[in-house]
């Protein structure tokens, strides 16, 4: 007899792509992670994680990464629930030991096993344009066979010289551009401080062979890749924000609720080179994605400037900080805020 010990429901997306996931645990306290859809128009996808898994173990047979186990039931799906650390965790080990040269290596050597399978030229199909939208670039890319392009290092676990693969859900058959899937696995890492750490060293992407022209274009992919997650699907907290405006409260309640949404602006401060500062307030607008997006226009007389992201005590998760004058650049900044995991 098994029980339940974890359920998440992934239902914010299209209807075609809404699944749910339980972590299992039997008598014996072995661990089983199960998916399932939760309507019938998801089951394809529930399907084809099965027979992708079998493709993924064919393709990476002679490299470092493993495909987690996985095995068809009456409901679903279900995984091995495996124990260890993640490769993330090894990065960020030895970001805290200031190992910037292993750091580098180690990604490297992770793009570099990624590469060792793809081995067709890439040409864009329709299937590929409905998900990410249409080419744009000219350099010819190579693509794997088979695609998983949720090889974040958070999804990945070392096990001594293997890497084990342990979600998969988010694999294509169609060609992929691999240097993408090797910018999404590093846009996702850098997010948050890790980014300001990282690039007083190397910039990542350019290491990589990836340049700024790609970055850009290869950022719009991601946002096309989300779009089509969600379809003509809208999230209740994207349908909540678009609606609700701003909300005044009777019994004398109204001057409270100004006073609150006062606390939530962004106050932006500037440092002139004559020592004098200048402030402004900005009411924060989040997109689809729960993202807000902040452009700061620097006069030729700023040397610095201060973003406050509310009035109040928040959490924020520093998506990406960029300068951007005769091309786009990664600015240098700090944080006072008590960092949590990085992010």
């Amino acid at each position: 007899m098994r029980k339940i010990i974890y359920t998440k429901y992934s239902n914010d997306r299209a209807p075609s792509f809404c699944i749910r996931t339980d972590i299992l645990e039997d008598a014996f306290g072995k661990k089983y992670v199960r998916k399932k859809s939760i309507n019938a128009k998801s089951e394809a996808h529930i399907k084809k994680m099965y027979e992708n898994y079998t493709k993924l173990q064919k393709q990476f047979a002679h490299t470092r990464f493993v495909i987690n186990h996985t095995m068809q039931t009456e409901e679903g799906v279900e995984f091995e629930f495996l124990n260890g650390h993640s490769l993330e965790y090894e990065l960020d080990q030895k970001l805290e030991q200031q190992d910037m040269e292993g750091l580098l290596q180690q990604i490297k050597a992770f793009a570099e096993e990624l590469k060792k399978v793809a081995v067709k030229e890439f040409a864009s199909t329709q299937e590929f344009e409905q998900v990410f939208g249409a080419w744009k670039l000219n350099r010819p890319m190579k693509s794997m066979e088979v695609s998983d392009i949720d090889v974040v290092f958070q999804n990945i676990i070392v096990n001594k010289d293997k890497w084990e693969l342990i979600d998969y859900e988010w694999t294509y058959t169609f060609p992929i551009p691999v240097d993408w899937i090797i910018f999404r696995t590093i846009h996702y890492y850098l997010a948050g401080q890790r980014e300001a750490i990282v690039k007083k060293h190397y910039n990542l992407y350019s290491e990589l062979g990836i340049s700024e022209e790609e970055v850009i274009y290869f950022q719009e992919m991601e946002k096309s890749f989300q779009s089509s997650l969600l379809g003509n699907h809208v999230p209740l907290w994207q349908l909540y924000n678009s609606v609700r405006g701003e909300l005044y409260f009777p019994n004398g309640h109204i001057e409270a609720n100004r006073e609150e949404s006062r606390l939530h602006q962004v106050k932006v401060i500037k440092q002139y080179k004559d020592g004098h500062f200048g402030d402004y307030y900005i009411s924060p607008v989040l997109d689809k994605n729960r993202t807000m997006r902040l452009e700061v226009t620097l006069e030729e007389n700023v040397v610095a400037i201060c973003v406050q992201p509310a009035l109040c005590a928040c959490f924020v998760r520093i998506k990406s900080i960029h300068g951007i004058g005769i091309g786009s650049y990664c600015a240098d900044y700090g944080t006072n805020g008590i960092s949590m995991d990085n992010q």
